[in-house]
């Protein structure tokens, strides 16, 4: 007994059918390949970004410090020189005191003018006024000196810590950039596991329509046997 054309073509049909669904379970299967590839490449573009963004907060971090370093050894070289223009300028001043009050008594005395009472009195007075003026001259000394120091000391502390807190900052660059990484690569991976479940729908949506078509044929025509 021959065999009914509209068997036949039924059976051509599964074959097509199973075509389909090879077609179908290979696009969705490279779907998602695509996917996880496409997430690995972004996963190793964020920890790029991350380790670059850490670099460039690490090199103007040691920018920033070396120009505290600079200027903090600016203020102590001035700290220095204060002190030292302070004692240069104290010991002329005593110095010059010295002399007026040499000059004065050498004048009292070459006139015959006894050191006491009045005359006592005048030279003591410029005494304790030169006395003066070097105490103030050394007191501004200081308090110069002190305020350079300081400045000194507020630069390095800046310097120090510029590098400390960029540390920390391109630690947590990089850390968000793991982390980032890590979220990319957990959904890209999603979408493969679901890409693969996917492919043996994909396959067998098709496949079943055709059995189903060829066992709806072949029924009919036994029925008609």
């Amino acid at each position: 007994m021959p065999i009914p054309l509209a068997l036949i073509a039924a059976g051509v049909n599964i074959v097509g059918k199973i075509v389909q669904g090879v077609s179908a379970s290979n696009q969705v299967k490279q779907a998602g390949e695509q996917a996880e590839l496409a997430a690995k490449s972004q996963a190793r573009s964020y920890a790029r970004q991350a380790q670059y963004a850490a670099k460039d907060i690490l090199r103007t971090a040691e920018v920033q410090a070396e120009n505290y370093l600079t200027q903090a050894a600016i203020h102590e070289r001035q700290a220095s020189l204060i002190r030292m223009k302070g004692s240069y300028d104290a010991a002329r001043m005593t110095e010059a005191s010295r002399k007026v009050i040499g000059g004065q008594i050498a004048s009292f005395a070459s006139s015959g003018v006894a050191l006491t009472g009045t005359v006592a009195d005048v030279v003591r007075s410029t005494g304790e006024s030169a006395a003066m003026d070097i105490a103030a001259a050394r007191l501004s000394t200081r308090i110069g000196w002190e305020n350079e120091v300081i400045l000194g000391t507020i630069n390095r502390e800046n310097a120090r810590d510029t590098i400390k807190y960029a540390e920390e900052a391109a630690v947590d660059a990089i850390k968000y950039g793991k982390e980032a990484a890590k979220d990319v690569m957990k959904y890209g991976t999603a979408a493969a596991g679901n890409a693969s479940r996917a492919t043996t729908l994909a396959f067998a949506s098709p496949v079943i329509q055709g059995v189903g078509e060829f066992a709806s044929t072949s029924g009919i025509f036994n029925r008609n046997g």
